[in-house]
């Protein structure tokens, strides 16, 4: 059974993120520019800088 979330906050990277960073450096986008710390409710999106493509951080 996987259990459903009934609250997610989303949040949105609004300059482009370079799509070859791994886990660890999107993480540290969140920390740095966002002033957020990833956790397991929380959603992050990120666009390249083209904005056609979203990287997404669970």
């Amino acid at each position: 059974m996987i259990p459903l979330l009934t609250h997610v906050d989303i949040f949105l990277c609004a300059q482009g993120a370079d799509r070859r960073k791994s886990f660890c450096g999107l993480v540290g986008i969140v920390r740095a520019e966002m002033g957020r710390e990833s956790n397991n409710v929380s959603l992050f999106l990120f666009s390249n800088r083209d904005r056609d493509r979203l990287i997404t951080l669970c």
